[in-house]
């Protein structure tokens, strides 16, 4: 169910920015036929604007690729375990990656892993209160 909703996230985000950009492609078109442009001012508001926008989808499909392959990491967990002959169980995240405190201790996000269940942003996080508390 995860997995279904992250997927319908990714495409209502592709569909929201694709309006978002036809949008202000026909702003641009409708100040170009008038006498007054954009001015540097507005340029730049509108250039940060889209900056923060394309960060937040950045976040987002990061956070559902995450989960998607959480996902898939459980199921191979549980066909693996199927197979063996054992239950299958839903496995945790500490059975997937190492522990967070071990990922923690480095200073690279790269070495996060998604099974840890912790996305980029939650792991910058920790990572910025640990240093406020030292």
């Amino acid at each position: 169910m995860e997995v279904l909703f992250s997927i319908i996230t990714l495409i209502g985000m592709g569909y929201a920015a694709f309006i978002g950009i036809r949008w202000m492609a026909r702003a641009g078109h409708a100040s170009q036929n008038k006498d007054q442009p954009l001015t540097p001012t507005d340029m730049k508001v509108l250039e940060q604007s889209v900056a923060r926008l394309v960060a937040d989808l950045k976040a987002a499909a990061d956070e559902c690729v995450a989960r998607v392959e959480f996902t898939l990491n459980e199921a191979e967990h549980r066909i693996a375990a199927m197979q063996a002959g054992r239950p299958a169980s839903t496995p945790q995240p500490a059975e997937c990656a190492p522990s967070v405190q071990t990922e923690l201790a480095g200073n690279n996000t790269a070495l996060f892993t998604p099974q840890s269940g912790m996305t980029t942003g939650e792991i910058e996080l920790v990572k910025g209160l640990q240093s406020i508390a030292k």
